[in-house]
């Protein structure tokens, strides 16, 4: 038989080793929560970015479209609606998001295998 304080010390050893067990998943169950809220953020932000880009195309694709349509005598004036329509929300949203405007990628409909139709596909796709 061991004497009682060997079991004393053992039991207390046993103890401390599992406080301390639990204090180090505590940290990981909270480095957990801190890489998932990062991650969570990170793609919800390039979820947001690439909604703003694909939609910015579609504004300059439909500005476009609506320049062919201004030159002819049955939809001219639709073409003209749409053209202001793409211009006022362009005046509302350049101060702020300028950059998405200057740099998105214009779709064709002339070549399907452009540049701007392949990055505008490619957000869709990811």
């Amino acid at each position: 038989m061991m004497p009682l304080a060997t079991l004393l010390v053992a039991a207390e050893r046993a103890r401390t080793k599992s406080a301390n067990e639990e204090r180090v998943q505590g940290m990981n169950i909270q480095q957990a929560i801190q890489r998932y809220r990062i991650r969570q953020g990170a793609g919800f932000s390039l979820m947001v970015l690439g909604a703003l880009f694909y939609l910015v195309s579609s504004l300059i694709f439909l500005h476009q479209q609506a320049e062919m349509l201004a030159g002819t005598k049955i939809f001219g004036h639709l073409g003209g609606l749409m053209q202001n329509l793409v211009a006022d929300i362009y005046q509302v949203t350049s101060p702020y998001i300028g950059f998405v405007w200057n740099n998105a990628p214009t779709l064709s409909q002339e070549n399907p295998l452009s540049y701007g139709n392949f990055c505008c596909f490619s957000v869709c796709w990811v």
